[in-house]
């Protein structure tokens, strides 16, 4: 793929899912990823649009590949541990928060372990 055809299919899929077109998202991003692209931003994209469409197994790979290349965004820590979670992957989710709280802060990480500790 030409990289200029490659950034208007990216540009087309970020329109695509402000719009709210998860299925255009979804199947732009996969030429692309298909193609090679390696991105946490592709990923996150990618995997944010599935969390769209419930597709939690799908959002959780392509989250956890995002968190590989960028290990310090707490977004896509983020976005990895509530698609564990809400698989029932609570181990896998509390693995997550702990490695990425291992070398970074997060409020928001701070807050849901107060909020499931209350629970408890």
């Amino acid at each position: 793929m030409v990289e200029i055809e490659r950034k208007k299919k990216l540009e087309t899929a970020r329109q695509l899912f402000i719009a709210g077109d998860m299925n255009g998202t979804r199947s732009l991003l996969k030429e692309v990823i298909s193609d090679g692209l390696i991105s946490p931003a592709v990923f996150s994209l990618m995997a944010s649009a599935c969390w769209e469409l419930n597709d939690l197994q799908i959002a959780a790979y392509y989250f956890g590949k995002a968190s590989e290349l960028n290990p310090d965004s707490e977004a896509i820590s983020l976005g990895l541990f509530h698609c564990l979670w809400n698989l029932g992957k609570e181990d896998d989710a509390f693995e997550e928060m702990k490695r990425f709280l291992k070398t970074n802060k997060s409020e928001e990480y701070t807050r849901l372990l107060s909020e499931i500790n209350n629970d408890a």
